[in-house]
C-alpha cells in the first residue's frame, strides 16, 4: 500500500509540472483556461489536477486523449514512468521534417557547448531539458 501512496505521490508532482510548464509564458504560454477550453476539460477540474484547487485531483489515463491535441508530447510522457515516453504514430513521417529535426538537435547540442553558454562547454539544467523534448521527438524514428 505504500508503494502506492509513491506512486500517486510522483503522478501528482508530475500533472502539477505539466500545468506549470505549459503556462509557463517562456516556454509554451498556454493557461489553464486555455487549456481547458481546448479540451472540453471543465476548467474547475484541470485546475485541481494542476493542484490550483487545494489537494491535487489524480487525473485519470482517459484524460490524455483530451489533452493530447492541447499540451505537446513531451510534456504528456512526464505522466510516465522514468525511462517510458509517449511519440506519435509515424505513420505519413515526413523525411524532411525528420531531417530538420536531426539538425535542430545536433545544432541546439553545439550551441550548448559553446563557451559564452549558460554553463560555459558544460550543458545547463535548461539546454538539457531543450535537449531531452527534442530526443523524444528523434525516437520516434528509431
Amino acid at each position: 500500500m505504500a508503494h502506492d501512496c509513491i506512486i500517486t505521490k510522483q503522478v501528482k508532482e508530475a500533472q502539477e509540472r505539466i500545468f506549470r510548464v505549459a503556462c509557463d509564458p517562456r516556454r509554451y504560454g498556454l493557461t489553464l483556461k486555455g487549456i481547458s477550453d481546448l479540451s472540453g476539460i471543465p476548467y474547475g477540474t484541470i485546475r485541481s489536477y494542476a493542484g490550483h484547487n487545494g489537494e491535487t485531483a489524480l487525473m485519470p489515463i482517459v484524460r490524455l486523449w483530451e489533452l493530447k491535441d492541447v499540451l505537446p508530447v513531451e510534456l504528456l510522457s512526464s505522466l510516465c514512468p522514468q525511462g517510458f515516453s509517449l511519440v506519435e504514430d509515424v505513420e505519413g513521417l515526413d523525411h524532411d521534417e525528420l531531417a530538420a529535426a536531426c539538425h535542430d538537435y545536433q545544432s541546439t547540442k553545439t550551441a550548448a557547448h559553446h563557451p559564452d553558454g549558460p554553463n560555459g562547454r558544460d550543458i545547463s539544467p535548461s539546454e538539457d531539458e531543450e535537449l531531452r523534448r527534442k530526443a523524444v521527438r528523434l525516437q520516434v524514428a528509431t
